[in-house]
């Protein structure tokens, strides 16, 4: 859905889709760090990770602070679960985390919006 989106509002931007998690959403933070060096690695502008762990990874933190030292902007999801928890990789100080918006301007019913960047 999120690469939709890019695509719509910048429908020259070259996206680069990397999996990490299973079909079934399950998946280990090992994946996702191999993700995101590689992205970095390949010339990626924006990380975008559409997804929350609840515990915090020094190796995921290294894994953005990487990033970011490559001038690469990381996005992250600040949750869905309607909850005030903050999770991660959204957590981190250098990533950008953002929540949903209803069609009416407010908060989405289901998403963790209360501390976000952005939210949309």
């Amino acid at each position: 859905m999120t690469a939709g989106i890019v695509h719509l509002v910048a429908p020259n931007a070259l996206l680069m889709p990397l999996k990490s998690f299973n079909a079934d959403g399950t998946g280990y933070v090992s994946d996702v760090l191999r993700a995101i060096y590689y992205a970095v690695n390949h010339n990626a502008k924006v990380v975008n990770m559409s997804f929350e762990f609840t515990s915090p990874s020094v190796e995921l933190a290294a894994a953005i602070t990487y990033a970011t030292s490559k001038n690469v902007i990381c996005v992250a999801s600040a949750g869905n679960d309607a909850s005030i928890t903050l999770v991660y990789p959204s957590g981190l100080a250098n990533v950008i985390d953002v929540a949903s918006t209803s069609n009416n301007n407010t908060p989405s019913w289901f998403s963790n919006c209360e501390s976000v960047d952005l939210q949309i």
